[in-house]
């Protein structure tokens, strides 16, 4: 699966509390997203919202072309 910039926007979305929907938030503990073809441009929306998602313990992004700066953009 690709994961362009629109489905990274959506996928970022479903990551961040629910502020408005009767649901407190995201409960997702595993993200596999290996070889979806994330850039840096797609992969910033999902790093953001991570900041805010304090159930996701596994993370698979490997085998994707963000680059250091990408690294560098999950890693702060």
């Amino acid at each position: 699966y690709v994961v362009d910039e629109r489905a990274a926007e959506l996928l970022a979305t479903a990551l961040r509390p629910a502020r408005t929907r009767s649901s407190a938030s995201c409960r997702l503990a595993t993200l596999v997203l290996h070889h979806a073809q994330l850039s840096r441009s797609s992969a910033a929306p999902i790093f953001n919202a991570l900041t805010f998602n304090t159930t996701l313990t596994t993370l698979d992004l490997s085998f994707n072309s963000f680059g250091d700066d990408g690294m560098r953009a999950l890693a702060t």
